[in-house]
């Protein structure tokens, strides 16, 4: 667990984003892979396609739903 108060020399958020970041690359990677070697490369775009297409939809309901107000902010 990263304490981002913890760090006072550099931005905390910066840490934040660039360890969320190396574990997210790290968790595509090693999806990517088991896609790869369970369904061959024929299927590899369908199915990681579609993975991918349902996580964004996940993540963008997610924070819709955590962060209401982020949206209402840029209503005209």
């Amino acid at each position: 667990m990263i304490y981002p108060e913890s760090f006072t020399s550099i931005d905390p958020m910066l840490i934040a984003v660039a360890s969320a970041s190396f574990a997210e690359g790290g968790l595509l990677m090693g999806l990517a892979s088991f896609v790869h070697e369970e369904y061959g490369t024929e299927e590899f775009g369908m199915l990681f396609g579609s993975l991918l297409s349902f996580g964004a939809i996940g993540i963008f309901a997610f924070d819709e739903t955590l962060f209401p107000s982020v949206a209402n902010r840029f209503a005209v």
